[in-house]
């Protein structure tokens, strides 16, 4: 066995050191206050590390100089020039204007700023700036309104490089030949509260401090970078945030768009390693009269399985009957009818002496699978409990000594139920989300024993496109369900404006009358949810009573109550109600009591009602694609023909195309696909629901071939070393902790 290299004494000091430093809080740098630090927090930014990792989102390129004679009203220009007056600040009342007159040899330009006086002591006469901004025509003068600008203290006179001096510069020397340096600024995301100056300055304080200790240390073993041709980590870091030229911005983003996905590749096939070799687990075999039992249950259920739904339960069953715990993915589209396949293991798992959980993100989630199970036909052997918060203390004492005693099969509830007073006799089956599949194992474990492990069972609710699930699920193995139960009716799907309101109440009062349901899903909960900044600008053309683009659940609710449809049984249901009144919403919309349920995307998964026909999405604009397929697919589960009726009014041609391929495909696959490619780089594919720490700079999308790339370097430096023991891998370790520290030890790495 090889010997495990481990650092020195001095060495883990000096590492120590290196954590700490990274792992500092935002707020040790000026400027950055508490309230500072919770703006940064929207960006997912709460340390250094992460601040260095905040990566730009464009650059402006300010090499590119136009003469002052040769601007042109609209564009966006960058000039050299002189500041020729002294800045002339006025008020009037609390608002202030800053104007200030700026000149080359080819002519001048007057800036003014708005509300911004603090600019009068940065702004010099004599002094040469850059400025850049969007030029405007007032009479027969040129000018820029709150331009941004940077003093220069260097120029070229001569070909050489000299110091402004102290004393100014003669404008009528200067044209943009005289620029001494390259300048390309980063522009880093924001939020409402943040300025681009500020977190510029903040990022290049980390990165100086960082190179002053010489903590740009490199993670990537020198043969893998000269395999895939990468600069060293130094150099990436330093020119994503300073780059020079295109060419070593191209060349940062390549190294970096590498290291995310190599380490995020690496740490999933860590994590499945670690989950299979690391835990034995209660083979479920079942003798010949059992398993002839689970098929008589199968041949009693109300439908005929699909033939994927047969072969995702045969692999599942291989492999529950293995002693190493299971660790495999479920994925289906909308509709597929993977919750049977769930409940088909979970038999097993009974007739062979075990206990299952089945552990659902939200309250609603929960009940919601409680109620299917408890009442699908052929199944009803199962002894199953729910437990949640709102679960009575009697009712939960009474819930948890029968699990104990071995009496119920299957508990479902949310993660939160993993507590440690939940003690199962034999715990064999764990089903989970995939937004919880990391650390679940962990959790479970101690309810299961030091050194056994349930198998567990992950749970999609969304598809993705096949070109990624090997690395989303590097640690799982893979069943998919492509294949919809029989009887199914393709969902048809429109588009609708404010205008169209007639034609659409009219279409639901229709199915109303033809006994059938309606969803009626809200972007908000409340009227007021949204800031002003926030809100979608409303169409002034568009005569309706219902903002689609900012619509609110309780407020479409109340207004189809009073006014639109008044005579038809209305009911609410969003996420900032109490589990008590979701769930009887819930109730009384399966029940029939409500004819239409105004929700909002608390419906998204697994609420299940055949009966439902009809889906108006309001503000249609503000969901994903993906978001806007999982919506439509609580219609058109029973045997009628189904609608979903996207209503929007905005012309943005990126919602205007995901309209499209809505209203083309039913197939979450391809669909999956599509929405890679209609994101584009400022808005890359999101991974949360996988589990997945998000990046930060690949698209996974578009670097596809660095991603192929990445996977094969990770599977094959897995296959030699697979404890990363070897002195020259040694330093990916301190890539995995930088690629997920703290969730290193939630999920097990």
């Amino acid at each position: 066995m090889t010997e495990r290299w481990q650092p020195q004494p001095a060495d883990r000091t000096a590492e120590n050191r290196e954590r700490e430093f990274w792992q500092q809080p935002v707020t040790a740098l000026k400027g950055i206050s508490q309230s500072r630090a919770k703006l940064l927090a929207q960006l997912d930014v709460y340390n250094f590390r992460d601040l260095l990792r905040l990566f730009p989102r464009d650059y402006h390129d300010w090499s590119q100089l136009t003469p002052l004679s040769e601007l042109r009203e609209g564009e966006e220009a960058t000039v050299l020039a002189v500041c020729t007056t002294e800045p002339n600040l006025r008020y009037r009342g609390a608002r202030s204007t800053l104007r200030v007159t700026f000149r080359d040899a080819t002519g001048g330009i007057v800036c003014l700023w708005f509300n911004s006086p603090f600019f009068a002591d940065k702004l010099i006469k004599g002094q040469l700036y850059l400025l850049r901004g969007r030029v405007r025509s007032y009479g027969q003068q040129n000018q820029m309104v709150n331009p941004h600008f940077q003093p220069q203290d260097r120029m070229l006179l001569g070909g050489e490089s000299v110091s402004v001096p102290p004393e100014g510069v003669n404008y009528r020397e200067i044209d943009p030949g005289n620029l001494a340096a390259t300048f390309v600024r980063p522009i880093y995301p924001l939020v409402a509260g943040l300025q681009q100056g500020n977190v510029r300055n903040w990022v290049e304080a980390v990165l100086d401090r960082a190179l002053e200790r010489g903590y740009l240390r490199e993670v990537l073993p020198a043969p893998l970078r000269r395999r895939q041709r990468l600069s060293t980590g130094e150099y990436a870091l330093i020119r994503i945030h300073r780059p020079e030229t295109q060419e070593t911005y191209s060349i940062a983003r390549h190294r970096l768009a590498f290291e995310e996905l190599f380490f995020t590749v690496l740490g999933l096939l860590r994590l499945g390693r670690r989950a299979r070799d690391g835990f034995a687990a209660f083979p479920v075999r079942l003798d010949t009269s059992d398993e002839e039992l689970w098929q008589d249950t199968v041949s009693r259920l109300p439908f005929a399985l699909t033939g994927a739904q047969s072969r995702c339960c045969d692999e599942i069953a291989a492999d529950l009957a293995a002693e190493r715990p299971m660790n495999r993915l479920l994925q289906g589209d909308v509709g597929s009818g993977k919750t049977v396949i769930a409940a088909l293991a979970v038999l097993r798992a009974k007739l062979a002496g075990g206990q299952s959980v089945l552990m659902a993100p939200t309250t609603v989630l929960a009940g919601q699978h409680y109620s299917t199970l408890v009442n699908m036909s052929g199944l009803d052997s199962l002894r199953v409990a729910l437990l949640t918060g709102s679960t009575r203390a009697a009712e939960r004492r009474n819930i948890l000594a029968a699990l104990a005693a071995g009496e119920i099969d299957l508990l479902v509830g949310t993660h939160a139920v993993l507590t440690e007073d939940v003690v199962f006799a034999n715990l064999v089956l764990a089903i989970t989300d995939e937004q919880h599949r990391f650390g679940v194992r962990q959790r479970i474990g101690l309810l299961s024993g030091e050194n056994s492990s349930p198998h567990v069972l992950v749970m999609s609710a969304t598809p993705i496109p096949r070109s990624l699930a090997l690395v989303l699920y590097g640690d799982l193995d893979v069943s998919v369900v492509d294949e919809l139960p029989a009887g199914r009716q393709p969902i048809a799907t429109y588009t609708a404006r404010s205008a169209d309101w007639p034609r659409v109440l009219e279409l639901v009062r229709k199915r109303v009358n033809l006994g059938q349901q309606v969803y009626v899903i809200c972007p908000l909960k409340y009227a007021d949810e949204t800031d002003e900044d926030e809100k979608i600008a409303r169409d002034p053309e568009a005569d309706s009573p219902v903002e689609l683009g900012n619509s609110a659940a309780e407020s479409v609710f109340e207004w189809l109550r009073k006014e639109a449809l008044p005579d038809l049984r209305s009911g609410l249901l969003h996420g900032g109600m109490k589990d008590r009144e979701k769930n009887a919403a819930l109730a009384a919309f399966r029940a029939g009591e409500t004819q239409i349920l105004v929700a909002t995307t608390v419906v998204e998964v697994g609420v299940d009602n055949p009966n439902a026909t009809l889906m108006l999405v309001l503000g249609a604009e503000r969901f994903g694609l993906s978001q806007l397929h999982q919506l439509r697919g609580r219609i058109g589960r029973g045997s009628e023909a189904s609608v979903c009726v996207l209503m929007s009014d905005t012309d943005k041609e990126l919602a205007r195309e995901r309209f499209k391929v809505l209203c083309r495909s039913n197939d979450g696959f391809y669909l999956a696909e599509q929405d890679l490619r209609l994101r584009g780089p400022g808005d890359l594919f999101g991974v949360r629901q996988h589990g997945i720490p998000e990046f930060r700079l690949a698209n996974l999308y578009t670097d596809q071939d660095l991603l192929r790339a990445a996977t094969t370097e990770a599977r094959q430096i897995m296959s030699a070393d697979p404890d990363l023991a070897l002195p020259e891998n040694s330093q990916l370790l301190r890539g995995l902790d930088a690629a997920f520290g703290e969730r290193l030890t939630h999920i097990g790495l």
